[in-house]
């Protein structure tokens, strides 16, 4: 699966697929927790870098932690009204 571009709703997805906290996702990337923490709230565009950081934690999940990964992903476009954009 590829991310054309992390919003907040796959960065918590990612998180929550690898069932992480906010603290070991900080840990696991390098960066601030407050970071993730605005990340997660759409507070701070994503870099680059960052993006493809996300990229790799994603490439690295495991078939349980990507099949996590798409339904909470497929969860948050039923709650949006938005199903069926997910491939």
């Amino acid at each position: 699966m590829i991310v054309t571009k992390w919003t907040a709703r796959e960065v918590a997805a990612l998180r929550s697929a690898y069932r992480m906290t906010q603290e070991a996702m900080a840990h696991k990337l390098g960066i601030a927790v407050c970071t993730v923490t605005r990340w997660e709230k759409g507070r701070n565009a994503l870099a680059a870098a960052s993006q493809a950081a996300l990229d790799e934690l994603l490439r690295r999940a495991d078939d349980d932690q990507r099949a996590r990964f798409l339904a909470l992903l497929d969860d948050s476009l039923c709650q949006d009204g938005a199903v069926g954009r997910l491939r």
